[in-house]
């Protein structure tokens, strides 16, 4: 996903049945549908190089959100 435009960060992680979750966020006021898009297609270009496990499972894009805000609770 590096080079992702307008990427801000994008972070992993996996749930107790060993299934991987990579998250990309972007930045406010990214066009939701061009950004899943660009992804996407990131995705098709590295699909060939992956193991057959995750060819035949398959990978999916979803958009979770086009309007995501986080705030940083002070302790």
């Amino acid at each position: 996903m590096n080079g992702a435009d307008p990427m801000i960060c994008m972070y992993s992680s996996s749930s107790s049945t060993a299934n991987p979750t990579l998250n990309v966020l972007f930045e406010i006021g990214a066009n939701p549908e061009l950004t899943q898009a660009d992804v996407q297609n990131r995705v098709c270009l590295v699909l060939p190089r992956t193991p057959r496990q995750v060819e035949s499972q398959g990978i999916q894009v979803q958009k979770k959100s086009s309007a995501f805000i986080a705030a940083q609770v002070p302790q």
